[in-house]
């Protein structure tokens, strides 16, 4: 059970957001969504109940329709429905959106942890996929520090991650 609406704000933000964003593909219209869902969470969440599963299983199929919804009414959006085929999703497409957006945000639950530089460094790395050389380029240190920094990151994250999402980052950042 959650405790009070700003803590389900804050928790389910952020997975909420990616999976928005995995609908409609624009930052601003996901970030829209997820606002507008959390507003109609709260005007009928005597409805919803307070477990966690049952406010997060609102949240996510309003989202969901709020996005199909829009595509529907937009015509630009339409087209790039037309040439995606977001139409046809089926409900294993729709489960496996939200375990990604949950394990995106576990993962960068535990990059916010890292210390400043770390951060950095494992974000240009991993997150936007620039090589070694041009990280130590971008942030004016040395290779090996790229490399240290690298190392710090990926130690604290198999000690703070599960097992299985550790196993899964790696297979997606190392094949």
């Amino acid at each position: 059970m959650i405790n009070s609406d700003k803590d389900i704000f804050e928790k389910l933000y952020n997975p909420l957001c990616y999976f928005a964003f995995e609908l409609v593909n624009n930052k601003d219209i996901a970030e829209d969504l997820v606002q507008d869902s959390f507003c109609a969470y709260l005007d009928r969440k005597d409805e919803v109940g307070v477990e966690e599963f049952y406010i997060k299983a609102y949240l996510y199929k309003t989202i969901r329709n709020k996005a199909y919804n829009l595509c529907r009414k937009d015509k630009a959006a339409r087209r790039y429905l037309d040439q995606q085929d977001l139409l046809s999703i089926d409900d294993v497409d729709y489960e496996q959106s939200i375990i990604m957006a949950e394990f995106m945000a576990h993962i960068h639950t535990v990059v916010q942890s890292l210390p400043e530089g770390c951060q950095k460094v494992f974000k240009l790395s991993y997150f936007d996929g620039l090589s070694n050389k041009e990280i130590c380029d971008h942030l004016s240190i040395s290779i090996n520090t790229v490399k240290t920094q690298k190392l710090r990151a990926l130690t604290v994250l198999r000690k703070k991650l599960p097992p299985t999402y550790f196993s899964i980052f790696l297979l997606f950042h190392l094949f």
